[in-house]
């Protein structure tokens, strides 16, 4: 089996769970995330969105883990099973956040907003495994916001050529706007709440 094909169709069947079932679904990717830093908890569907109590959460969680011996976690494991875990991880994330941006879930969703609550809240763990794994992720995810963005851009630059060549036909007349122009003012409108959406996706990552 191809593993970017397995990646997709396993970013596809979580975006199709998150429109129909969004909690349960993100307490499931938290889980997974618990998963990759050693960690067995589970992470409830009232927990995965009460983003109030995520530190309380995590210090519950920590101080269980604290009473074992430190866990090997996917990151560090020698293990052959392991061998590919941190390129699995980078292009799974990637492929979450560009997927979901394509469908607009990214924007439209709690996906992020769940993410780097809980992430960034893991990144300064007195735990290892979740400070090192937690920072991975936030960083992989920035990279894949990052690639969006660029992706945004590109589409707001051509938007603002096609509306300049509208204008330049139009000069010297007194027609009233078309169709065409309302329809690229529209898409204009559309990228600029993507770019703010954006924005603030990485000031909360940053801040954070």
């Amino acid at each position: 089996m191809n593993p970017s094909a397995a990646l997709q169709s396993t970013v596809e069947d979580f975006l199709e769970s998150l429109s129909q079932a969004p909690n349960a679904s993100l307490a499931e990717l938290l889980t997974c995330i618990m998963r990759a830093c050693g960690c067995n908890e589970v992470i409830s569907e009232d927990s995965a969105v009460d983003y109030d109590r995520v530190v309380d959460g995590l210090d519950y969680i920590t101080e269980a883990l604290k009473q074992n011996d430190t866990p090997v976690y996917p990151l560090t494991s020698k293990l052959p099973a392991f061998k590919h875990f941190r390129s699995s991880l980078s292009e799974f994330l990637s492929r979450l956040i560009s997927s979901a941006a394509a469908l607009g879930q990214l924007y439209t969703t709690d996906l992020v907003m769940t993410l780097s609550t809980w992430v960034l809240a893991m990144s300064s763990s007195p735990l290892r495994s979740f400070r090192h794994t937690a920072t991975v992720v936030a960083l992989e995810i920035e990279t894949a916001l990052c690639e969006v963005t660029a992706s945004v851009e590109k589409e707001a630059e051509v938007l603002s050529r096609q509306k300049e060549g509208e204008r330049k036909r139009k000069r010297g007349k007194a027609d009233p706007t078309t169709a065409r122009e309302k329809e690229l003012e529209n898409k204009s409108q559309e990228v600029r709440e993507r770019r703010a959406k954006l924005s603030e996706f990485f000031k909360d990552f940053v801040d954070g």
